[in-house]
């Protein structure tokens, strides 16, 4: 269940430059004919731009991959409630 608190500009931050060096790795291996690589990396740099979105909204990100359980937790806008079920 996503908890809601402040927002954390912080945290939101970390995971857009892990999102950025993603994205560097996947144009430098496609320029490297690796195509599989800079897909992978391409992947990881959506998830963690997405995940950016979770202390903004003041809820941490979640650390489990994955859909089944964790598709049920999603985010909607909430004040100061918690959201999500199981």
């Amino acid at each position: 269940m996503l908890k809601f608190g402040p927002p954390d500009a912080d945290e939101a931050e970390r995971w857009l430059r892990d999102a950025g060096r993603h994205l560097k790795s996947a144009k430098e291996s496609l320029n490297s004919s690796r195509p599989a690589k800079a897909m992978d990396d391409c992947q990881a740099a959506i998830e963690m731009a997405v995940k950016a979105l979770f202390p903004l909204a003041g809820a941490q990100a979640p650390t489990k991959h994955g859909v089944g359980k964790n598709a049920s937790s999603t985010y909607q806008p909430s004040e100061g409630k918690e959201v999500g079920g199981g």
